[in-house]
């Protein structure tokens, strides 16, 4: 066996280059070295580990609490906001304040005792800024030209109203027809919807009463458990009492026993 003198791979003793490495066993390298080098091997990046901080039904708290968390240097995410954004609020469930899970505890700090933060008096009244207040008077002062000109607004907007409301009227509220047929109907319809309307609050009732029972079921299965619970405690009490006095007697006769005379 011809050992290679650069890997150590075992050749046959016919062999002129190692089966390895592909160099040369007389000590002269092969006319192809190998040149390839080994990839680096890539660890791909750990995900990062978000725990649900708090709990929101109000979108607008929830932003606040996530800026506050931003302006200490804390990555935040809100999970939810964009149904709540959209208008549906609450009704796809509430908003979750989201942060990796080594911020949890100092983001509860910045949260509850404001680590980071100055907090102003009570009392604290901001200063008044005189080039914006006298801006504002500025421009609350009446001018002919604003004063026509709001009138103006003021009538457009109402007779866009008024055009809005006649369409409305208009599309949900047709004219009714002369024949008996369509009267009919039109009476028929309304009685159908005032009849799902009392079985829809029938309903609506009989379920509000099944709440008023289960919820007296459950006062009482709780007051019968602090009636058991004082009952136990006043039993637990008795059993100590007893226990107490049996001792006692325990140590009477005791006592009574190393007072008898001993048999000789």
């Amino acid at each position: 066996m011809k050992k290679c003198g650069y890997c150590g791979f075992d050749n046959d003793d016919t062999a002129q280059y190692c089966s390895d490495c592909a160099c040369s066993l007389d000590g002269v390298a092969a006319s192809i070295p190998p040149t390839s080098t080994p990839s680096p091997v890539v660890v791909p990046p750990q995900p990062l580990r978000m725990v649900t901080f708090r709990r929101y039904l109000a979108l607008s708290q929830a932003e606040l609490d996530k800026s506050v968390l931003e302006a200490a240097g804390i990555p935040a995410f809100l999970a939810g906001e964009n149904s709540a954004s959209a208008g549906y609020g609450g009704v796809l469930g509430e908003l979750r304040l989201q942060v990796q899970e080594a911020d949890a505890d100092r983001a509860r700090r910045v949260l509850d005792e404001h680590e980071g933060f100055t907090p102003l008096p009570d009392d604290f009244i901001p200063p008044a800024d005189p080039a914006r207040t006298g801006a504002r008077l500025e421009t609350m002062e009446p001018t002919p030209n604003n004063t026509d000109t709001g009138n103006k607004n003021i009538v457009i907007s109402v007779v866009i109203t008024l055009l809005v409301v006649a369409v409305a009227i208009a599309l949900y509220n047709p004219p009714r027809t002369s024949s008996s047929g369509a009267s009919d109907r039109d009476r028929q319809a309304y009685k159908e919807r005032v009849r799902r309307s009392e079985a829809l609050m029938t309903s609506e009732e009989q379920v509000h009463q099944r709440y008023i029972e289960l919820l007296t079921r459950w006062e009482e299965e709780q007051r019968r458990h602090v009636d058991v619970l004082a009952k136990s405690e006043e039993n637990q009490r008795r059993y100590e009492k007893i226990l107490t006095t049996w001792e006692q007697q325990q140590h009477e006769y005791q006592r009574y026993l190393d007072g008898l005379p001993k048999k000789p």
